[in-house]
């Protein structure tokens, strides 16, 4: 389990937290599996967390750009992860457990955006 640092932003760590737990699950499951959607959304995971690590060392003005990104490639993780349940590889417990802290990912970078487009 992760520890919880206080200097990291919620989002990041709601990120890590994120992937530790996609990847204990993807571990689990067939190769078929974990070498294909499994790798490809660890990947995507892992791109979503350096792409906001970088927007949030960016000034205020330069972020909007980075986190519209971020936003798609969040879209795309959660179409990963529905392809793999309608495929059969997750249970249903599994797939909603990862929506839910997608969806919750997903409200803190809305928030963000949201804020980045008001300014």
């Amino acid at each position: 389990m992760i520890k919880n640092f206080d200097n990291e932003a919620p989002v990041i760590r709601a990120i890590f937290a994120f992937q530790e737990k996609f990847y204990l699950i993807n571990q689990k499951l067939s190769k078929q599996f974990k070498y294909t959607l499994g790798q490809k959304g660890e990947n995507l995971n892992l791109e979503i967390l350096e792409m906001t690590v970088l927007a949030y060392r960016k000034p205020k003005i330069e972020q909007l750009p980075i986190l519209e990104k971020i936003d798609a490639k969040l879209e795309v993780l959660r179409l990963t992860i529905r392809m793999g349940w309608e495929l059969g590889f997750l249970k249903n417990n599994q797939m909603i457990e990862l929506q839910k802290d997608l969806s919750a990912i997903g409200k803190m970078l809305g928030g963000w955006i949201k804020s980045r487009r008001l300014n």
